[in-house]
């Protein structure tokens, strides 16, 4: 099963395509931050273009894609923007037999057992369960995308818990 996980964003947006396999097995495919430039005539439009584009691989080849949502954001102009960013993953799987499951941040830590607050300790939670983790140091947007691919492969029952800690 490939999993795509987004931490969405309209000026970063975070992808990350894992699979599991067939044992329960997690292996990282690979993962990126579609970026854009939140400014002049149109920018909302621009970067929901610019994430449709980015995203279309990730989000038409999986079987579930996993969206990090439903976090406290800090403005109105912040939630307005995840909207943006959650409309356009929609738009793309509009035609798809992919499912689309949305969790909270507290809700990926919980089924990741992440103790600490920290971004390093969802780091430390994912890097022992994916195969084939990145040994470059990756934009946080891309960890989070995979926090929330594993979550979801956690919660349904995808995952072989011999995998590690969970």
């Amino acid at each position: 099963m490939i999993i795509c996980g987004v931490d969405p964003g309209l000026a970063n947006c975070g992808l990350a395509s894992i699979v599991v396999n067939g044992s329960g097995k997690c292996v990282y495919q690979y993962s990126t931050t579609v970026k854009s430039k939140l400014g002049g005539s149109g920018p909302e439009v621009d970067a929901c273009l610019r994430i449709a584009e980015g995203a279309c691989i990730y989000v038409r080849e999986a079987h579930a894609v996993a969206m990090e949502y439903g976090s406290w954001p800090r403005s109105y102009k912040a939630n307005r923007y995840l909207g943006l960013c959650s409309g356009v993953i929609c738009g793309l799987l509009d035609r798809s037999e992919s499912q689309l499951i949305f969790r909270s941040p507290q809700r990926i830590r919980q089924l990741l057992e992440v103790r600490d607050s920290s971004k390093e300790a969802v780091v430390r939670a994912i890097r022992p369960l994916i195969r084939n983790f990145p040994r470059k140091k990756l934009p946080q947007h891309e960890y989070d995308a995979m926090a929330a691919a594993l979550a979801v492969a956690v919660d349904l029952g995808w995952l072989d818990e011999s995998e590690g800690a969970l």
